[in-house]
């Protein structure tokens, strides 16, 4: 008879729990649909995401809600010993709901955070097979519900579910490696059934490579370790060690011979180009600037000047005027890129502010960057930042940083005279850009007054970052503010509102310059350290993916004696670092050659402010796996752009010049374009990057 009961116990607690995982399945598939829907899914897609997310939540569902079904008994006895006890159960399953709920709303940062997301749906799901299991509780007006003799009913759709699932969970395993849309769309995005799918994939993973041979892993050899999908081909040897299909043919060989004499010819030209001697002429002189006012620039370092440095967190590139928003929210900035250089393409090596202003300041990517295992990584003495390059060539170094993660506790005091943390300092408000440009302009006062030596001032403003804070002094009838906007309306426009905001401190920095009548001996460069996602590719805020809503950013340098331009060719933030680096060491002109024979390594931009072109080359990304992101490369190169994800084994392909919004996945439908970049990211991986352990 005991057996009898745990028996019904467990059927009556696994139907509830499938019962509830229905819910759950029906949210992830709302959740994953708005990426899903970018990648123009056929029919076939569709269905296979729903056996998919049917297969990957209901055996945990129904074994979960099994369980409970046994321990239910003594939760309900626990539960009648308070008084009244259905008031308690209720109110504490609401109280649960309610706070997942909120934290979600008015925490944004939770939802960034894959394994939040998914805590919140598993606690959804127990809250509902809790409320389910209440319903049927017997009460005195109402009589038990019969489930003994419900049993053998039970059984019967329990087989016929078993069978359905077995079904589903064969047809996800051995469809999934030809479904990459599918696949790549739960991986990403889907909270349970991602996470599961990612365990799964390690359980059947024999060889340990990091690749399973089901379940879309892509694994050809689950024997052997040296292949799978992000293995190095060695041509002419019969193997396919990158399974994809076959070996690599010569003719594949040859034309990565060419690529290696493209670029060497490049090289070449480039560094003929800045020679000095008799035999090669120099440069023609910058047209706006007679030639004899004007030393020959490439025999000569760039002019010894002080910097300042602003970067404006989480600053999407086309939300700039300069770069094409209208009306424009940034009139500020748009000023300093009216007298400066704009590089029109420019991006980030990283989509979220640890990994991109760490890679920046070190001038190497964030797999490169001596960092700790921590999740905000503590960045190390063994990195030589950007401030310690000034400080050892006799600047006065002194930093503002608006978030808090940007202080000495992480390592960012290095080479800093003094290095200020405004949110640390000011804990009674969320962000800081008029605190921080407060301060900036009163260290500004007291550098000048020293005089005598240049300085470097590194001012971070993060107002631009959610959550999205009003702010009351931006109203419709502002002649300052965006015409005809009124802030606060959507996620989007509370974001232009901070937009606004942060460029009027901008401003204020700038007022100062001039009203000091310093503007014109001052190198004023403006730059983002990543963008903002708002729904575009079914997510939003930044840190998830390597696309450029979350990659390209503005980059402004103002100079003296540098002419106004704009620059299309790409750059990255590693260039900044290296640009920034070249004027406080004095590095001639002439021995700034841009590299392109390495893939991925940093040139100093100077050359091309004064005028030489800028070559051509490959630009790449990385995101670092952790416990909250996926690990990918991306290159861009002659406006197409590939983004893989060794985490899902998946592929994308855009162009970006008919395709801005890297809407259409053409990694299929263009296979030479895809081979060609993804020799360009294998060459990158084995000779550009140098990734260091965290330690």
């Amino acid at each position: 008879m005991k057996l009898r009961r745990l028996l019904e116990r467990c059927v009556a607690g696994a139907a509830i729990g499938g019962l509830a995982a229905v819910a759950v399945i029906g949210a992830e598939y709302g959740l994953v649909g708005g990426h899903f829907s970018q990648s123009t899914p056929t029919l076939r897609d569709s269905l296979l995401l729903f056996i998919l997310l049917v297969a990957m939540v209901t055996w945990p569902a129904l074994a979960a809600g099994a369980a409970l079904g046994v321990a239910w008994p003594r939760v309900a006895a626990a539960l009648r010993r308070s008084a009244p006890w259905r008031t308690v159960a209720v109110v504490t399953l609401a109280a649960v709901v309610l706070a997942g709920t909120g934290l979600g709303i008015t925490v944004p940062e939770v939802l960034e955070l894959r394994l939040a997301r998914t805590a919140l749906l598993a606690v959804g799901w127990v809250g509902l097979w809790a409320g389910l299991r209440l319903a049927v509780e017997p009460r005195a007006d109402r009589p038990a519900i019969p489930i003994r003799a419900a049993l053998p009913l039970l059984l019967r759709a329990a087989a016929v579910v078993a069978v359905l699932l077995l079904w589903s969970t064969a047809f996800a395993a051995f469809r999934l490696d030809s479904a990459q849309t599918t696949r790549a769309a739960a991986l990403q995005h889907a909270p349970i059934s991602g996470v599961l799918l990612q365990q799964v994939q390690q359980v059947v993973d024999l060889d340990g490579d990091g690749y399973s041979p089901v379940f879309g892993g892509g694994d050809c050899d689950d024997h052997a370790p040296s292949r799978h999908p992000s293995a190095v081909e060695i041509a002419g040897n019969a193997i396919d060690e990158d399974c994809d299909g076959d070996d690599l043919a010569m003719s594949s060989v040859a034309l990565a011979a060419a690529d290696r004499v493209e670029a060497a010819r490049v090289q070449g030209a480039s560094a003929a180009a800045h020679a000095t001697s008799p035999s090669i002429p120099a440069p023609d002189p910058i047209p706006s600037i007679p030639q004899s006012e004007t030393p020959d620039p490439w025999t000569r370092p760039v002019p010894r000047r002080s910097v300042i440095l602003i970067t404006v967190d989480t600053l999407r590139a086309d939300y700039v005027g300069a770069l094409g928003r209208t009306p424009s929210p940034t009139p500020h900035i748009d000023a300093v890129a009216a007298d400066g250089v704009v590089f029109t393409n420019a991006r980030a090596q990283g989509p979220m502010t640890k990994a991109s202003v760490a890679s920046m300041m070190a001038g190497v990517y964030f797999s490169e960057v001596h960092r700790s295992t921590h999740a905000w990584v503590k960045v190390l003495p063994a990195n030589e930042l950007l401030a310690e390059h000034a400080h050892d060539a006799g600047y006065r170094t002194v930093g503002v940083a608006s978030h808090w993660y940007l202080s000495d506790l992480n390592g960012w005091e290095q080479g800093f005279d003094r290095l200020h943390n405004v949110a640390r300092e000011n804990l009674d408000r969320l962000w800081h850009a008029d605190h921080a440009t407060d301060l900036a302009i009163i260290e500004l006062e007291r550098l000048v007054k020293e005089g005598g030596v240049p300085f470097l001032l590194w001012l971070h403003l993060l107002d631009p970052h959610h959550p999205y804070v009003p702010h009351e002094s931006l109203s419709q009838d502002d002649p300052r503010g965006l015409p005809g906007f009124t802030p606060g309306d959507t996620k989007e426009e509370r974001y232009l509102a901070e937009i606004i905001w942060t460029d009027r401190q901008v401003g204020r920095v700038l007022r100062w310059l001039t009203a000091h009548q310093i503007d014109d001996e001052v190198v004023v460069v403006i730059h983002s350290d990543h963008g903002e996602g708002f729904g575009e590719h079914g997510y939003e805020y930044h840190g998830q993916s390597l696309l450029d809503d979350q990659l390209r950013v503005p980059v402004i340098i103002r100079a003296p004696g540098v002419p106004a331009s704009r620059i299309d060719a790409p750059i990255s933030l590693l260039d900044l670092n290296a640009t920034l680096v070249a004027l406080v060491e004095q590095v001639p002109l002439s021995e700034q050659p841009v590299d392109t024979a390495t893939p991925g390594r940093p040139s100093s931009l100077w050359p091309a402010m004064y005028g030489q072109p800028l070559p051509e080359r490959p630009i790449f990304a990385e995101m670092v796996q952790d416990d909250n992101h996926s690990h990918q490369v991306a290159v861009v190169d002659d406006h197409r752009k590939l983004v893989h994800s060794f985490t899902h084994n998946t592929w994308e392909l855009y162009d970006l010049t008919a395709d801005p919004g890297e809407q259409r996945n053409l990694y299929e439908v263009e296979p030479r374009e895809s081979a060609r970049l993804r020799r360009l990211l294998r060459r990158f991986e084995r000779d550009g990057l140098h990734p260091v352990e965290p330690q």
